[in-house]
């Protein structure tokens, strides 16, 4: 055993099969450092292709810009521009019993309401009533220009559509009540008043943020003037906040409230369509026509201006923000 030993300890010293394969040889890890190096130079090719694709694809979004122009014309509508009008309208307005309900319409019920209101906005408007009326469409005009002259191009093309409307028409109302009645009881201007109405205001959600339904009003105060009137007055039902805050920038105000409004909405309960008539609550909003300064004047939103002023002669009662405001004053001009 003795004799053994030294024979034991040479081998016990010799490497084993799995360490070696644990440790893997030079030219083995050389390899795998080139492919890792590869690998990312691979991604690296593939983030700058997927740049150099967005680069080319936003360059043919801004070359598809240029090449077609859109402008936004507001004309008066021809029996032509009732569908289109209509079908606008129903699209944007409020059809649900319910202001919190989901408009969960089809096209098919959407044809149903517009060819429901072409005719009535027929009547209301574009018919002689013996009172002004008028209805007013927005036109998205656009135009192909031409990429390169040849003798093949016969010219740019252009397409024009219908993306919004408003409606006008003389009603008649009560002038201590603001009730609104038959244009038959108008008196001359004793009790009664006769007042623009503006109605039907929409535009189609891919021109909205484009300012269209600002130049719809203007137009439409501007028409009104010359047809002699100095206000404008509209119905809108008090929970539609969007159509509120509108008509706010547009600094018209509250004039009067409705508690009982007919209005109509889209019943689908029964297994069928049938437009059906409810009841809201509806604010009168005014808007003064007349020149600078009383137009202005009138169209002051007079709850704010009161509320601030509150607020000052509460703040001024107090002693310490009074002594503080006379030594900001006596600071300021010192």
């Amino acid at each position: 055993m003795a004799m053994l030993a030294p024979a034991i300890q040479a081998v016990a010293a010799w490497p084993c099969h799995a360490d070696a394969a644990a440790q893997p040889s030079q030219p083995r890890r050389r390899r795998a450092q080139q492919v890792q190096k590869f690998q990312a130079r691979g991604g690296y090719l593939a983030s700058a292709g997927a740049l150099v694709a967005s680069c080319r694809a936003r360059k043919a979004h801004f070359l598809r810009l240029r090449a077609t122009s859109s402008t936004i014309l507001i004309d008066e509508a021809t029996s032509g521009d009732l569908l289109p009008a209509a079908d606008v309208a129903v699209r944007a307005l409020r059809w649900t019993e319910g202001w919190l309900d989901t408009p969960n319409f089809s096209d098919e019920d959407y044809a149903l309401l517009s060819g429901r209101e072409a005719p009535t906005y027929q009547s209301l408007y574009l018919a002689d009533n013996g009172y002004p009326s008028t209805l007013l469409v927005a036109r998205l005009q656009e135009k192909e220009e031409k990429k390169e002259s040849s003798w093949f191009d016969f010219g740019s093309g252009s397409s024009s559509k219908v993306v919004g409307c408003v409606g006008c028409e003389v009603k008649c109302f009560n002038r201590l009540t603001n009730e609104m009645l038959p244009v038959t009881q108008y008196d001359g201007g004793k009790q009664t008043v006769l007042r623009p109405v503006m109605a039907d205001l929409a535009v189609s959600s891919e021109c909205r943020g484009r300012g269209v339904g600002r130049k719809l009003v203007e137009k439409l105060e501007d028409v009104v003037r010359d047809w002699g009137y100095d206000e404008l007055v509209l119905l809108v039902e008090a929970t539609n906040f969007q159509a509120r805050g509108v008509y706010e920038r547009l600094n018209y105000r509250l004039a009067g409230l409705r508690l009982a409004e007919a209005t109509f909405f889209l019943d689908k309960s029964e297994g069928g369509r049938r437009v059906a008539e409810r009841k809201t609550v509806a604010l009168l909003l005014r808007k003064s026509l007349k020149p600078f300064p009383q137009g202005d004047l009138e169209n002051l939103n007079w709850g704010a201006v009161l509320i601030l002023l509150g607020l000052f002669l509460a703040l001024t009662q107090t002693p310490e923000v009074v002594t503080l405001l006379q030594s900001n004053v006596i600071r300021f001009f010192a």
